[in-house]
């Protein structure tokens, strides 16, 4: 059969791990009798623990396990997984015993959202180290770019990994902006509606006037920015005087559009 207990005291042995508090309360499930160790799933609820001090953030939680308790060192379950909301550690196919600890440092990295940048010429690169230093402060960061920072046109991976061994991923991606003339509602440049992304070009973008669009593209309101414009044939684009298109890229080959 299988045995669960809870103990409210320390338990024989504390190596290897924090304590929350002098009297830590553990819990362990064995196998009695089963050579066939039968494994279970567990879910450590601290919700209702006293000495879960508000000062115990929940990124500072880990959950010490050992597999019986004549084992004199404390290991992470590095398997196990928090929800903060319902404050339960939950780990699956065990028979071991467990126990709520913590670390000085924070155990778990969180890289948040995925990132894209620009360049604006297809032999430019772009440095990936500032884009998450705030978040990986602590932990070992690795990009899979040759150069993190001389990073060409492509799709860029960091992992950062804790002392304990828990990962984070975040991808980077390095692209050229193109927008593409759509002239939905209007001929005006400036109205973010007649481009295809939404946006009105701007000194980074490569534009693109394609053929065969329900208004021409005129600048004629305010000057223009872009990286680069290219007009297909038969497409339809004119500057109105006094205004300007300013061009700032100096590209030796430019994006291919439609």
């Amino acid at each position: 059969g299988i045995q669960v207990y809870g103990v409210n005291e320390k338990p024989n042995t504390q190596a290897g791990q924090f304590i929350l508090a002098n009297n830590n309360r553990y819990a362990g499930v064995f196998v009695v009798g089963d050579t066939n160790q039968v494994k279970y799933n567990a879910k450590y609820s601290y919700n209702l623990n006293p000495h879960f001090l508000p000062t115990y953030v929940h990124d500072k939680l880990l959950l010490y396990k050992r597999d019986n308790n004549a084992i004199t060192g404390w290991g992470v379950d590095l398997s196990s997984t928090i929800d903060s909301v319902a404050k339960t550690y939950s780990t699956v196919g065990k028979n071991a015993e467990f126990m709520l600890g913590y670390s000085p440092y924070t155990v778990r990295p969180k890289l948040g959202n995925d990132t894209t940048v620009y360049i604006i010429c297809d032999n430019e690169t772009y440095n990936l180290n500032p884009l998450y230093a705030s978040k990986t402060a602590g932990f070992s960061a690795a990009w899979n770019a040759p150069i993190p920072s001389l990073a060409p046109l492509g799709n860029w991976r960091l992992i950062a990994t804790s002392y304990f061994g828990f990962t984070d991923t975040a991808f980077a991606f390095v692209k050229q902006d193109i927008a593409t003339w759509t002239g939905t509602v209007s001929n005006d440049w400036h109205n973010a509606a007649n481009w295809n992304f939404g946006k009105v070009p701007d000194s980074i973008t490569h534009v693109i006037i394609p053929v065969s669009t329900p208004n021409p593209c005129l600048i004629s309101t305010a000057d223009a920015f872009a990286a680069s414009v290219q007009v297909r044939a038969a497409g339809n684009f004119d500057i109105i005087l006094p205004r300007k298109l300013l061009i700032s890229g100096k590209c030796g080959t430019l994006p291919v559009g439609p």
